[in-house]
């Protein structure tokens, strides 16, 4: 578990199996979604910039890691995803109906780069 409560491990399904995962921000990831290469991988720890050391046994073998089935390490490092190139602006905003609590508004957006950069959010 990393300063900011970030905790890595392995999962065990119930088929048995042992998946490794990440839980941050409430929510649980499993790391093998990332790279079929991390399937049945094992997390040994995770440090405060959110990176994450992973021993996987060479050629999917059972057992620990030692002389018979040597282990390959992996670092994860997260990262973000870039800035939209053109980000959207807003193209105006105007009362449609209504008063007070029950006013609807219309927002109009300008988005050269289309709809998927465009999230839904709640105005209260």
């Amino acid at each position: 578990m990393n300063a900011k409560g970030d905790v890595v491990g392995t999962l065990a399904l119930p088929n048995g199996a042992f998946t490794p995962f990440l839980y941050t921000g409430g929510v649980v990831y499993d790391l093998s979604k990332l790279s079929t290469q991390l399937t049945g991988g094992t997390p040994t720890g995770i440090n405060d910039q959110g990176q994450i050391v992973m021993n996987i046994t060479s050629f999917m073998a059972s057992g620990p890691c030692d002389i018979m089935f040597p282990c390959i390490v992996y670092l994860l490092k997260p990262t973000s995803a870039p800035p939209p190139s053109h980000p959207p602006t807003i193209g105006g905003v105007s009362p449609a109906s209504g008063s007070g609590s029950s006013q609807t508004m219309v927002f109009t957006f300008n988005d050269p780069d289309g709809w998927q950069d465009l999230d839904v959010v709640n105005i209260r």
